[in-house]
This record gives structure tokens, C-alpha cells and sequence, in this order.
């Protein structure tokens, strides 16, 4: 017997809205992932461009870039997030083309 069509909207609802949930959570769980060692990022930067700087704010990476000349030869950077008394706890490299 098919149950009626009130409960599959529930059941979609509910399956969309923790989707939702999780998706929004691991957002931003990225930052208290790299901060506990546990997570690095390789960010392409999109062509002809070239990173300027790069800072870890409280919901992830800020990076700033400016067109790259073409006799400019691709550079790639590391931005490594430390704290006092830890080695390593992040990392983000940043790739040009």
C-alpha cells in the first residue's frame, strides 16, 4: 500500500533540508579543519593571473590578484596557517597558469 503523497513531501523535505545542514557545516568546518592540521587547499588561480597576497579570515581565505604580463612566468605560492607553539595547522597553495 503506497503511503500517501503528504508523506514523500515530508520525506523529500527532510532529505533536502539536511543536505542543506551538511553542506552549510562543512562549509564552515574547512577553517577549524586547517587550523587543526588536518586539511590543505590547492586553489588554481584562473590564467594570466597572478597572486598578490593571501590571509586566512575566520570563514576561509582571502586572496587578492592582479593580471600577470606575458613574459611573466607562472609562480606558485604557499600560504601555511600557524599558531604559536604548533608546527603546521594548514596550508593553501596557490597554483598559476
Amino acid at each position: 500500500m503506497l503511503k500517501s503523497w503528504r508523506f514523500w513531501a515530508f520525506v523529500l523535505g527532510a532529505a533536502v533540508v539536511l543536505y542543506c545542514v551538511l553542506k552549510v557545516y562543512g562549509c564552515q568546518n574547512r577553517v577549524q579543519l586547517a587550523r587543526s592540521g588536518a586539511w590543505s587547499e590547492t586553489i588554481d588561480l584562473p590564467a594570466g593571473q597572478r597572486l598578490i597576497s593571501a590571509s586566512w579570515q575566520d570563514d576561509g581565505i582571502e586572496y587578492l590578484m592582479r593580471g600577470r604580463a606575458a613574459n611573466d612566468p607562472p609562480q606558485n605560492s604557499t600560504l601555511i596557517l600557524k599558531r604559536q607553539g604548533v608546527a603546521f595547522d594548514g596550508k593553501a597553495e596557490f597554483r598559476e597558469r
